[in-house]
Order: structure tokens, then C-alpha cells, then sequence
């Protein structure tokens, strides 16, 4: 890969990137439904649990407007009678995500301590001890681990790798030092800031963005995204 300018940011999950996405946007969340208890196969990064494992969890099942429905789990042993604050606490927040990213997550998985965040095959791994809400950045975690989850092929193409190859650089150092898993989550966040939610971004993060990965954006407008929803462009409605 021809040598890169450095990436004008660390990571985009970032306070010059929160607050793209905020409580005061539309969810297509509808309800939250309590459904017993149970076991799952997880991914648990926290240190020592060793990756998969089986948790007990209790159960939910979040509903959107578009047909999505999304299992809710929350950590029975840890929990208690807070578990479906906590479920709301995350299953509302995930309906203001766009639906491209939101279609292959089957369920939210959220566990007590902390971790990094991660986006599984078909979950997203949550650890109550990482409050990202508290920088402004829930929703920018969500769709980062979100974008593992739902555009993994997207990150593999030959049209990524060449806009990849073509750029100057990556959009964060995150990026940079994980290309082949963290760039197209990294690009994605960026995107969505600068094209949804222009007025929410510094102009000088617009303009670093459109300087560092202007193939990137180009390949990002190119596609025809299966639905967006609840996000919707400036002045349309």
C-alpha cells in the first residue's frame, strides 16, 4: 500500500464526532417485551472470560417500525430489577441508527464492567462499565460495532480496498493500525456525520474528512443503501 498521510484523528468514536446521533433524533424503536430468562453464546471481552461463553441473561425482545425485532439481553446475575431500564437504555438508542446497519444485528448483549464494545457475527457485545453515553457517544459506538456486524462484505470488496488504496489517508489512527477489520466502521461514522449531520460537525472535521478519504465518501454515496431510515438528508423530510 503506497505510504499514507497520518489520519487527522485517533478513532471516530471521538468527542470531535459525538453527538451525530442524539436522544433528541427519531428511533424506530416501538416496544420492549420481557421474555423469561435464558442462556447465550456470547462473545465477552472483558479480562480473563476468554471470548465465547455462555451467560445467563434475561431476555427482551425490542420491536422497530421498519420489521426489525431484536433480542435484548442484559446479565442476569448482575442486573436485577434494573435490567429493563437498562434494555431501554440501549434498544432505544439502536432504532436512531440507519437500518443498512442495523439488518444483520440479532441481538444487543450487555454485560456489567468494562470493555471495549465489539461487533459480532450477530450481536453486539455491550459493557455497562464503558458509559459512552456520558462523552455523547452512545449512538457513534453503536453504529461502529454495528457496521462489524451488517457490512463485513461491504469492508472486503475490490471497490473498498481501491478507494482504500486511492485515498491519502485513513481517517483514524484506529483505522490505520486495523485496516482490514476497523477501517470501513471508522469511514462509515465519519460519513454519516458529514452527510447527515453536517451542522453537528466543526468545519474543520468536515474538511479533514473530505481531505483525508475522498474516494471512501465517493464509494459511500454510491450505494444503493438498502434503507436508512430514521436518518434522513438535510432538507428533505
Amino acid at each position: 500500500m503506497p505510504e499514507k498521510s497520518s489520519p487527522p484523528f485517533p478513532a471516530t468514536v471521538d468527542p470531535d464526532f459525538k453527538s451525530i446521533i442524539t436522544e433528541s433524533d427519531p428511533t424506530a424503536f416501538v416496544s420492549l417485551s420481557h421474555n423469561g430468562e435464558g442462556e447465550r453464546l456470547v462473545w465477552d471481552g472483558r479480562p480473563g472470560a476468554g471470548g465465547g461463553r455462555q451467560i445467563l441473561f434475561f431476555l427482551y425482545t425490542a420491536a422497530y417500525d421498519d420489521g426489525q425485532h431484536v433480542e435484548v439481553r442484559l446479565e442476569k446475575d448482575t442486573f436485577g430489577s434494573q435490567a429493563e431500564n437498562y434494555a431501554n437504555n440501549y434498544a432505544i438508542p439502536f432504532g436512531r441508527l440507519p437500518r443498512c446497519v442495523r439488518q444483520d444485528v440479532k441481538a444487543l448483549a450487555i454485560m456489567t464492567g468494562y470493555a471495549d464494545w465489539g461487533g459480532a457475527t450477530d450481536h453486539i457485545a455491550i459493557y455497562s462499565g464503558n458509559v459512552y453515553e456520558n462523552l455523547g457517544l452512545r449512538e457513534e459506538a453503536l453504529m461502529h460495532e454495528a457496521c462489524h456486524t451488517s457490512l463485513p462484505h461491504f469492508g472486503s470488496s475490490r471497490e473498498w480496498r481501491d478507494a482504500q488504496m486511492a485515498d491519502p489517508a485513513f481517517i483514524s489512527n484506529y483505522a490505520r493500525d486495523n485496516p482490514e477489520r476497523e477501517d470501513i466502521a471508522e469511514s462509515f461514522v465519519a460519513w454519516i456525520g458529514l452527510r447527515y449531520r453536517p451542522d453537528r460537525l466543526a468545519p474543520s472535521v468536515r474538511q479533514k474528512i473530505t481531505d483525508a478519504i475522498p474516494n471512501r465518501i465517493r464509494l459511500f454515496d454510491s450505494v444503493p443503501w438498502s434503507s436508512m431510515h430514521p436518518l434522513t438528508l438535510p432538507g428533505r423530510p
